[in-house]
């Protein structure tokens, strides 16, 4: 199945997703993901799919207390980001740099790349690809007790 969105479409429908998860919003994300919707995530080859496993990510990621500062839009140096978009017949893709203030006080500089795919009028998946410093902090959250949840697979 293609997707019905054009480029402003897909845009408009991932600010929205990304609005749900920073703002902890969760049936907002979730609304906009498909009933297959999934995340994948590398290097750690994990795929989480439904809804439970998809919020129980996004709980650890963008917690109140102890947020992960490297996806927390208050840490991050808006002066820094740097951003390329590719637009395909059903995905965009974002590849991103920025700094942000880490927990110790240092800037520290972050990469990263995600695919976002659409079938219909709905985000089927969201492909995150992560540097070596997105990478120690996102370890923290996909620990064992997380990978034993039903919808978490490694691929």
């Amino acid at each position: 199945m293609s997707t019905t969105l054009d480029a402003d479409g897909m845009r408009a429908l991932v600010d929205a997703h990304s609005e749900g998860e920073q703002s902890r919003n969760w049936p907002q994300a979730l609304a906009t993901m498909g009933p297959a919707g999934h995340y994948e995530f590398y290097p750690f080859r994990l795929r989480i799919s439904g809804a439970e496993a998809i919020t129980e990510m996004w709980t650890r990621i963008f917690a109140e207390e102890g947020t992960l500062r490297c996806f927390n839009v208050d840490y991050i140096d808006v002066d820094s980001v740097e951003f390329s978009e590719s637009v395909g017949d059903d995905s965009l893709v974002h590849i991103m740099a920025a700094s942000f203030l880490a927990e110790d006080g240092e800037r520290r500089r972050s990469s990263n790349v995600v695919r976002y795919r659409f079938e219909g009028d709905l985000m089927v998946s969201e492909t995150l690809w992560v540097c070596s410093t997105l990478e120690r902090y996102l370890g923290t959250v996909f620990d064992e007790s997380f990978r034993a949840l039903p919808g978490v697979e490694e691929i």
